[in-house]
C-alpha cells in the first residue's frame, strides 16, 4: 500500500520547483529527500503555498519534516480522479 503526502512547494535557485521540507528554519530544498520510488503525482500551483501531491513507494516511507501524510481519500476528495490513487 501506498503512502500519500503533500510537500509545499521550494523554486530552486535555477527556478525549478520541488518538493520543500520544513526543518524548523523556514522551507527549503526537498531534493535530498526523494528517495526511490517516490513519485511526484501532481503540482497544485492553485495553492497558496503552492504543494505537490506525492507517493511514497513502501520501501521508503520516510517523509521529510513538513510533508503531511494524507490517505487516498483525502487526496481523491481534493484531486478527483488523480491518476496513480489507488
Amino acid at each position: 500500500m501506498s503512502s500519500y503526502y503533500y510537500a509545499d512547494a521550494y523554486i530552486e535557485p535555477d527556478g525549478t520547483t520541488a518538493p520543500g521540507k520544513d526543518t524548523g528554519g523556514g522551507l527549503e530544498s526537498g531534493l535530498d529527500a526523494i528517495g526511490p520510488g517516490v513519485k511526484a503525482l501532481t503540482l497544485d500551483e492553485g495553492q497558496s503555498p503552492a504543494r505537490f501531491v506525492l507517493q511514497l513507494h513502501d520501501d521508503y516511507n520516510t517523509p521529510a519534516p513538513g510533508w503531511v501524510q494524507k490517505t487516498s481519500g483525502e487526496v481523491l476528495a481534493d484531486y478527483p480522479g488523480l491518476p496513480g490513487v489507488i
